[in-house]
C-alpha cells in the first residue's frame, strides 16, 4: 500500500564570503529536491533569495530518503542554507538536524548541517506514513 507524501524545503541562496564581502566569482546555484521517483529544480537568480521546493509522490509503508542537492558540481557556487523543512504539512522543528550533507568534493560527511558551503548533497530520512511516528517524523 502506498501513501501520499508532500515534502517542503525552504532555502536560501547565500552570496557572501566572510572575508570579501559578496564575491563577484561566484555563480548562483540551482539545486533539485527529490523524494522517491519526483523531484522539484530550481536555478536561484539573486542574492538573499528564498525558494520553497514541495515535491509530492506515493511512498510505500517505511523510511525514505529526502534529498536536496545541487545541480552543478562546480566549487564556484553561492552556498545554500536549508531554513526549513514541513513533513504534510507539519514542521520537522530540531528533527532536521538529524541529516547529512556530502560535499562533491571530499568523502567526507557532515552531519547536522543545514549550511551547504560547498557544492554537495544534503540528506535526511522521512517515515511514510507520517501519522504513524510521534511529531510526523521517524529517522533510522
Amino acid at each position: 500500500m502506498s501513501f501520499t507524501t508532500t515534502i517542503s524545503i525552504t532555502a536560501k541562496v547565500d552570496m557572501q564570503d566572510q572575508l570579501e564581502g559578496f564575491v563577484s566569482n561566484k555563480i548562483l546555484p540551482g539545486a533539485r529536491v527529490t523524494l522517491g521517483d519526483q523531484s522539484h529544480e530550481h536555478t536561484f537568480t539573486q542574492p538573499g533569495e528564498e525558494h520553497r521546493f514541495t515535491v509530492t509522490t506515493e511512498l510505500e509503508r517505511g523510511q525514505h530518503d529526502v534529498v536536496l542537492e545541487f545541480m552543478d558540481r562546480s566549487g564556484t557556487q553561492g552556498a545554500i542554507e536549508i531554513l526549513d523543512l514541513h513533513l504534510d504539512g507539519c514542521p520537522m522543528g530540531p528533527r532536521i538536524y538529524q541529516s547529512q550533507y556530502r560535499p562533491f568534493h571530499s568523502d567526507e560527511i557532515l552531519r547536522s548541517h543545514l549550511y551547504l558551503g560547498w557544492p554537495g548533497r544534503w540528506t535526511t530520512v522521512i517515515q511514510s506514513p507520517s501519522h504513524e511516528q510521534h511529531g510526523g517524523v521517524g529517522f533510522g
